[in-house]
């Protein structure tokens, strides 16, 4: 019996349900038993169920059902993938349906130190991670996790991107040359979106690899030799070493060189100055 209604008696069956059958046995004891058995058990299975003896006595005894769901993360409720920009404010949620009711913690996919409101946690208890003050280093996956003690858990990917303006560093600010020798720069550039990265002259002429102007011939050979090589390593998302070669240095060569990058955000450069390492001897 569950909430007054019938379910069997003896061997036989009132209920329509497939999922519940009755059979009669005989305990370790000897002693004759009914079981209910209920198949693909779901929440409105959960309650009380009374097994009641007919005798003099009227023996009854109570049985309650409680029926657990693991968690599953619920789309609707839960946040997808947030572009943001650098500065803004970030709100994070996550919802999973299961019984017990989940609960909720959140860490980041690399397993490095969350950032909020003043504290550093590797894992972030709630439903909601807020983060103030959206900076370049809180880009990246986070991982909301819940759990509810029936295995398994479940966690959901939400990846937050952050718009920045570019920074830009110089391997060096001077580099010092033997006239006639290459010389190598560098810049590394962070940013978010991809910026638009160029070399170019003090004068404000950009620097590309497609121009005649970019060949020379070289003192030693009839060959013609190109000039300036720049080139781009992509490190990731958000960071690229910018690189220029200056090939057979002359006093034409000696002057500053800025690489530069602009995305929607902002722009930033930096310089570097190629100087003859006669001109540190005095030797004009």
């Amino acid at each position: 019996m569950k909430k007054g209604i019938v379910i069997a008696m003896g061997d036989d069956v009132f209920t329509e349900n497939p999922r519940i059958t009755v059979h009669h046995s005989l305990t370790l004891d000897g002693e004759q038993a009914w079981v209910l058995t209920i198949k693909n058990v779901n929440m409105d299975d959960t309650g009380d169920y009374m097994c009641s003896l007919n005798t003099n006595t009227n023996l009854r005894k109570l049985y309650h059902l409680s029926v657990v769901v693991p968690p599953k993360i619920v789309d609707a409720d839960t946040s997808s993938d947030v572009e943001v920009k650098e500065g803004e404010r970030v709100l994070l949620h996550c919802g999973a349906s299961g019984k017990p009711d989940p609960s909720y913690k959140w860490r980041r996919e690399d397993s490095s130190l969350i950032h909020t409101s003043g504290k550093t946690e590797l894992m972030v208890v709630g439903r909601e991670l807020v983060i103030p003050k959206a900076l370049k280093e809180h880009a990246g996956a986070y991982l909301c996790i819940a759990t509810n003690g029936v295995p398994p858990s479940v966690s959901k990917r939400i990846l937050l991107t952050v718009r920045f303006r570019p920074l830009i560093q110089a391997s060096a600010s001077e580099v010092w040359v033997n006239l006639g020798s290459c010389v190598n720069l560098s810049c590394v550039v962070d940013a978010f979106p991809e910026p638009n990265m160029v070399w170019l002259k003090d004068l404000g002429e950009p620097i590309t690899t497609a121009h005649r102007s970019d060949y020379h011939l070289h003192d030693s050979s009839a060959t013609q030799v190109q000039k300036h090589v720049t080139g781009l390593l992509y490190v990731n998302s958000s960071r690229w070493i910018m690189t220029l070669t200056v090939e057979d240095v002359h006093e034409g060569d000696l002057l500053g060189y800025r690489c530069r990058a602009n995305n929607s955000e902002g722009v930033a450069e930096a310089r570097v100055v190629i100087y003859s390492k006669l001109q540190s001897y005095g030797v004009q």
